[in-house]
């Protein structure tokens, strides 16, 4: 009846059948495993929209300036690139930032060797791989990360396309 309103649960990734979840795990396992012949792995800046991602957050932060620590998500991170990009650009410019603390958080689909989480100079620099998007919260909560009502930006060139 027109202006009900509907009982009926939102979707939600979790309740796909399991015949969905698993080609969507086996076509992450095959891309995963992959070495060469991915489209884009990645730069130190996306431009997206022809917007210099480092300025943006310049502006961010300059707009905020009662905010003192920034949480930034990087979804898509091929080679991780752009998080150290960020984490570089931060670290040396301090006029801008001085008193800030920054979170950069890189999500990639590949499992990254050495340290997930490392600070450097003012940033704590988060390179997390290995893993399903649609697992996203669980491997969060497994290494004792919240971003709940934290995250001031997420940037990803394309795999927000992927939900």
């Amino acid at each position: 009846m027109k202006g009900e309103m509907s009982t009926s649960k939102p979707l939600c990734w979790r309740d796909r059948p399991e015949e969905v979840k698993k080609t969507i795990y086996e076509k992450w396992i095959e891309i995963k495993e992959r070495t060469k012949g991915w489209l884009w792995n990645g730069d130190y800046k996306y431009y997206l929209g022809d917007i210099d991602e480092q300025e943006l957050i310049k502006a961010m932060i300059i707009n905020n300036p009662e905010k003192n620590e920034f949480y930034i998500l990087d979804i898509g991170a091929g080679d991780f690139k752009l998080g150290r990009g960020l984490v570089n650009y931060l670290n040396s410019t301090k006029a801008f930032f001085q008193n800030k603390k920054f979170h950069v958080i890189s999500i990639g689909g590949e499992a990254r060797p050495g340290p997930e989480q490392q600070t450097i100079g003012r940033c704590t620099l988060y390179e997390l791989g290995g893993f399903l998007i649609e697992n996203l919260e669980d491997e969060l909560v497994k290494r004792e990360i919240s971003l709940t009502n934290t995250v001031d930006i997420i940037l990803s060139f394309s795999k927000l396309c992927n939900f």
